[in-house]
């Protein structure tokens, strides 16, 4: 399961397992969870505007503010 709230106003393109690409804007106080058999594919507009929880582990910082991040679940945890 992944869980994501924003704290800044956060664009995000989501491709769960090999779904067709979701597209939102997440604005401060706001949380989406999705689920996927096998992984996320994520990109995100603001990675200082987002706390991630994969699984139920909070992913800590994944980037600046205004900061573009790609991420790959759970592949890109591994050496975490």
């Amino acid at each position: 399961a992944l869980e994501i709230r924003a704290t800044e106003l956060t664009w995000l393109q989501i491709i769960k397992d090999k779904d067709l690409p979701e597209e939102l804007f997440l604005k401060a106080g706001e949380t989406i969870t999705r689920d996927a058999k096998n992984k996320f594919d994520i990109v995100i507009g603001n990675a200082g505007g987002v706390d991630i929880r994969f699984r139920g582990e909070l992913l800590g910082s994944l980037g600046k503010k205004g900061e573009v991040v790609f991420l790959t679940l759970p592949d890109d945890l591994k050496g975490r």
